[in-house]
């Protein structure tokens, strides 16, 4: 396989370095938003992926008194206050 090397200027060094940085900044905030780390409340399907445990986990947790918000029919969770829960059930 033929190799080559391409030779840049400091500025363009600098301007290359920038550019790849931004980039990767921008890819991890959109990945970061799209799997909810941006947000304080999750839906119950999104809570118990993010903390990684079945949906029907989460349904016991809450029977075991794990607070939730309902607001017109949509089940809301606070990061927090799962946080809280299970530091409250740590042994």
């Amino acid at each position: 396989m033929a190799e080559f090397q391409v030779m840049l200027s400091s500025e363009q060094s600098e301007t290359l370095q920038k550019f790849i940085y931004e980039l990767a900044s921008n890819a991890v905030e959109q990945v970061r938003k799209e799997a909810g780390l941006q947000k304080e409340w999750l839906r119950k399907g999104e809570m118990a992926e993010f903390i990684g445990i079945a949906r029907t986990t989460l349904d016991s947790w809450i029977d075991e008194g794990l607070k939730i918000s309902i607001v017109n029919g949509v089940t809301l969770i606070s990061k927090k206050e799962v946080t809280r829960f299970l530091i409250d059930h740590q042994k």
